[in-house]
Parts: structure tokens; C-alpha cells; sequence
């Protein structure tokens, strides 16, 4: 359908549009995969909009199938994702239900599954879109019909691509699927053969340990984005310090500084038995040449991500990761609602998916102020002319004149969400303080506003 077409069947009023990726999606679909292995140890993607799970023996963790679906379920709607999730007893009768069944959550079992699937359309089968029309054009049109029909004159009549997914609904075939593998965390251990008491020994072992381990990493041509460290201490818990980073570095100098905040924090009570530290989620890294100056390397492109991701760390580390805010564009013509402030620390590395789809904008490049007050301040003012610039202004308390002005621009707001009549006309002024103020006449009441400073 045309985009216009699919704007008017949402209901939101400022929908997300993007250009189609299938690779982006099935990327996209590898990483829920990887996040759903919490809930199955066997998880296959089923592109182009699905997930395969093996549920066999997980039934006692969570309360039986229905419980288990109902967790699966509420944890994706707290991601904002809609599914429809069923269980059966072949990958195929569960695809089936999933796509074509009349609730979102089924379970089916071997004595119910034919009753399940039995009224569904044979097009939830999968089958290619010759057959799909040829079972049409003899009348076949639910898969409970299909089922009637002996393998033999279904082999005769379709070739074996039918029998086959027939076979592989009801289990006589069974269905080989490539489950996904979380890749194992590169871990290197030291034990103690008394536990150790001494905070500069523990702090020598991790450095050995993240040194040997780096050199580990680079002969791969890896570098991991989360490091975690796991202390066990005699008499008592475990004590676990994750290190989640920016962007990934093996740069020993920065990940030694990280560490030696966390380290200064470290309880070591009766003392530590052994140390682990295992590196988790690694990327491959490009070789880069190195540089005979120092200035050299720091000017290069790619060192510009690992800097700020450097600069993000210390500063994570430092005042704690919800304590720094960003400011990220929105797609709206109000000056105080162009900008919003969000915790979410964007991925240092070049063409790394957003964290989660929303409105994106354009930074534009207009004159704006480096003050910004929201909501605008009231002010009075004296124009020489009816729709002329300001002549005279009492803002604060003072009253001043203006010595220089320039425009007007006009901003007109989204007219279906503020009405068609929310217009502004901004002027920059000067005043005889020699401030630099950004004003606007609100349209059609006439009244007055500073919006921000240049400072």
C-alpha cells in the first residue's frame, strides 16, 4: 500500500516512517532471539516475523505451558511488542496456530492439537502459492479437509512438497531447526590458596587478569562491550562488579581506571578464595594502523567514537549512568518541544541500530539562542508600527529599549495538535543592556514572549 494509504489506518498522530531493511529487521529479530533464551535454552529466529522456542522440560519453571506462554507474553508487551504466541507439540502446528489461530495465546497438546488446527485456513500451512491455489481450485480450503485427504493422492495429485508439510503438522515428519548459541564469554580465573586479604594484591591480580586478556581479545580481533568481574569471598556471597561500556575498547589504560573505581569500593570481608573475569559481548574490531604521533592517532576518524565512548565511561562512573541526559531532535516546530532530554546513551560505533525506534529529526541550522526557557516568559512591549518589531520592552521586573532588531520568522505549530491559529512571529533584539533576546508576538491575541538568551 502507498504510505499515505498506511497513515490512515494508524491511529497515532505522529507515526514512525522508515524505509524497509530486511536485513536491519533480521538483525533485529537475532537479538530478540538472543534475549528470549531466558525463557528456553533452544531458540530459533523464524524470519521473517517469528521465533521458534523448545519448551520441553521448562514447563516445572514456570507453572505448566499456559503460565509459561503468559510470562513470555507479559515480557514482550513491557517492550511494546504485540505477539501471538502458541504451544503444540511439532514446530509447524505451533507456527500454524500462532499466525492463523483464533486467540493470541493457544495451547495445544497431543490429544486436542488436530481439534486446534483442524479449522484453520490451509494457507497456514506455508505452502507455495501454486499449491495454496490449487488446493483451492478443489475445493480445500481448511486444513481439517486437508488431513481427510489419503498422503498417497496428495503425493499424486501435488508433488511431495505437500505431503511433506503435512507431515511435519502432525510430527510423522519431524523438523530440523538452527537454534541460536549465546557465544560464550571469553573468561580467564586466578584462585587463591588462602583466601586474600590484601586490597593491592587483589587489584594486581585483575590487572594481570585483564592484561593477559586483552592480549587474548586482540589476536582475535575482538573488543568486548561489557566486562564482568566475580570475587568469591570465603564465608560469603559472591561479590560481582559488570562494567558495561560505551563503546567497545581494548584500551587497558581507560578499562584500568574504570576498574579502579569499582575496586576502591570492593568488600573483601574474611577475604577473597578466587577471581574471574570474563569479557561478554564482543565485536570484531578493524586492524588500525598505528600512528608515530600521539596527535596523529588522536586526529584520525576512528578514534573519534572510542573518545567519546571513553569520555561517556568516566562520567557513567563518576555520577552514575542515570545522571547523564542527552538531548535527541524531535520532529515538531515549536522551539521548546524540538529537543527532549532522555537517559537512553546512544551506541558510539558507526552504524549501530537506535536503541528503539521513535521520532527522529534533522538538526537544523537556524540562529537559536543558548538559553531557552520553557515555558516562554510573558513581556510587554511597545512597537512603533501595529505588526512592527519591538521598540520598547519590560521583562523581569525592568523595563529597557531595544536597540536593534531583526525579522520577523515565523513558526507556525502542528496545526492538528495546537489549532490553526498558533503562529509566532520571533525577532532578535538587542537591548540597551546589550542583551541578546529572542521575542516572539504570539498570533492572533497579540501578546508578547522572551523565549531565550544568547549568552
Amino acid at each position: 500500500m502507498s504510505l499515505a494509504h498506511a497513515r490512515s489506518l494508524l491511529k497515532d498522530d505522529d507515526p514512525f516512517v522508515a524505509p524497509l531493511t530486511p536485513e536491519d529487521d533480521a538483525a533485529a529479530l537475532r537479538r530478540l532471539a538472543r534475549w528470549a533464551l531466558k525463557f528456553s535454552p533452544t531458540v530459533a529466529p523464524d524470519e521473517p516475523d517469528g521465533l521458534l522456542l523448545d519448551l520441553s522440560g521448562c514447563g516445572r519453571l514456570f507453572g505448566g505451558a499456559a503460565a509459561h506462554l503468559r510470562t513470555i507474553a507479559g515480557a514482550c508487551e513491557r517492550m511494546g511488542l504485540a505477539v501471538r504466541l502458541a504451544a503444540a507439540p511439532t514446530f509447524a502446528a505451533a507456527r500454524a496456530l500462532a499466525h492463523c489461530g483464533e486467540r493470541r495465546l493457544i495451547v495445544a497438546d497431543e490429544g486436542n492439537v488436530l481439534s486446534h488446527l483442524a479449522p484453520l485456513p490451509v494457507g497456514a500451512l506455508g505452502v507455495s502459492p501454486e499449491a495454496l491455489s490449487a488446493l483451492l481450485d478443489v475445493g480445500i480450503e481448511r486444513v481439517g479437509d486437508l488431513l481427510k485427504v489419503p498422503r498417497a493422492e496428495l503425493l499424486r495429485r501435488f508433488g511431495p512438497a505437500l505431503p511433506e508439510s503435512v507431515d511435519r503438522l502432525t510430527g510423522r515428519q519431524s523438523e530440523t531447526v538452527v537454534p541460536l548459541r549465546e557465544d560464550a564469554p571469553l573468561e580467564l580465573c586466578h584462585a587463591f590458596d588462602t583466601p586474600m586479604r590484601r586490597p593491592e594484591i587483589v587489584r594486581n591480580v585483575v590487572g594481570h587478569l585483564l592484561g593477559r586478556l586483552l592480549r587474548l581479545l586482540g589476536d582475535r580481533g575482538l573488543a568486548p562491550g561489557e566486562w564482568r568481574l566475580v570475587f568469591r569471598r570465603a564465608g560469603r556471597d559472591a561479590e560481582r562488579i559488570t562494567l558495561a561500556l560505551a563503546h567497545p575498547t581494548l584500551d587497558g589504560r581507560h578499562l584500568e581506571s574504570l576498574l579502579e573505581m569499582r575496586l576502591q569500593r570492593l568488600r573483601i570481608g574474611c577475604g577473597i578464595e578466587d577471581i574471574s573475569l570474563a569479557a561478554a559481548r564482543c565485536e570484531r574490531v578493524a586492524p588500525q594502523q598505528g600512528a608515530l604521533w600521539e596527535d596523529a592517532h588522536a586526529a584520525s576518524p576512528g578514534h573519534q567514537p572510542q573518545a567519546l565512548g571513553a569520555l561517556v565511561d568516566r562520567l557513567a562512573e563518576q555520577f552514575g549512568r542515570p545522571s547523564l541526559v542527552r538531548y535527541e531532535p524531535v520532529e515538531d516546530r515549536l522551539p521548546e518541544h524540538a529537543f527532549r532530554a532522555t537517559t537512553r546513551l546512544p551506541a558510539m560505533r558507526p552504524g549501530a541500530p537506535p536503541s528503539r525506534p521513535g521520532p527522529r529529526a534533522a538538526i537544523g541550522t537556524a540562529n537559536r539562542p543558548s538559553r531557552l526557557w520553557t515555558p516562554p516568559q510573558a513581556a510587554e512591549v511597545i512597537a512603533l508600527l501595529p505588526d512592527g518589531p519591538p521598540a520598547w520592552l519590560r521583562w523581569r521586573g525592568g523595563a529597557t529599549r531595544v536597540r536593534s532588531s531583526t525579522g520577523p520568522e515565523r513558526i507556525a505549530a502542528a496545526w492538528w495538535k495546537d489549532g490553526p491559529g498558533a503562529l509566532r512571529d520571533y525577532y532578535e533584539v538587542q537591548d540597551e543592556q546589550g542583551r541578546f533576546l529572542w521575542v516572539f508576538r504570539a498570533r492572533p491575541s497579540g501578546r508578547w514572549f522572551v523565549h531565550g538568551e544568547w549568552a
